[in-house]
């Protein structure tokens, strides 16, 4: 038996950076409430990966440093703890930024959820 998965889709740029922006925001949610470590949220999210994917769906520059940034945080929370806060706050206000940018008013488009065959 497999392991059981969960697939979100992007359908162009818009869809690709506004699923990193909540999933970033919610990220730093948990970080900030303790729920998970800034060694953890780096490991899963904010790594290079998500960087370079969104550096070549053409993603703006903001969004960019935002997610430079949040690279950094495992490293802050080492070296500078005393800056953690004001980092994560500076991070949420410059992931709340790019939700602004995108403009999400309107519904578009499929959801990003998409049933996988196995659960047809």
């Amino acid at each position: 038996m497999s392991e059981p998965t969960l697939e979100f889709r992007a359908i162009g740029d818009e869809d690709l950076q506004s699923i990193v922006c909540l999933l970033s925001l919610g990220m730093c949610r948990a970080l900030r409430d303790g729920t998970v470590s800034p060694a953890y949220a780096c490991h899963r999210l904010f790594g290079p990966a998500v960087i370079t994917r969104l550096r070549e769906a053409g993603a703006p520059s903001g969004l960019l440093d935002a997610l430079n940034l949040a690279s950094e945080l495992d490293a802050v929370a080492r070296l500078v703890p005393h800056e953690f806060e004001e980092t994560l706050g500076d991070l949420e206000s410059r992931l709340v930024d790019s939700m602004r940018k995108l403009n999400l008013v309107e519904v578009r488009g499929e959801k990003w959820l998409q049933p996988t065959p196995s659960s047809i």
